[in-house]
């Protein structure tokens, strides 16, 4: 079985106060940071490749992103669900 693939929108913001990049995706509540931005997106993708495994083991449906403006976006696979 394939996974599929699903994008979700992603916030970047400088955080001063830690001299760090905090990236969050607001779909699914959760966020992680890095040095810049690169790093960042590199974390919130494992994180959130994660988060949708647990969910999908937990027999959890994955939150949509229901924001389809323009913005930075993310694309995560989905872990296929065990028949």
């Amino acid at each position: 079985m394939s996974a599929e693939c699903a994008d979700y929108k992603v916030r970047l913001q400088w955080d001063p106060g830690t001299e760090q990049m905090v990236a969050e995706i607001p779909a699914l509540g959760i966020g992680d940071y890095g040095a810049n931005a690169a790093s960042a997106l590199e974390s919130l993708r494992e994180m959130a490749a994660f988060h949708l495994e647990c969910l999908s083991e937990e027999g959890k449906s994955a939150p949509s992103e229901t924001d389809d403006g323009e913005g930075v976006f993310i694309r995560i696979r989905r872990p296929s669900r065990a028949a």
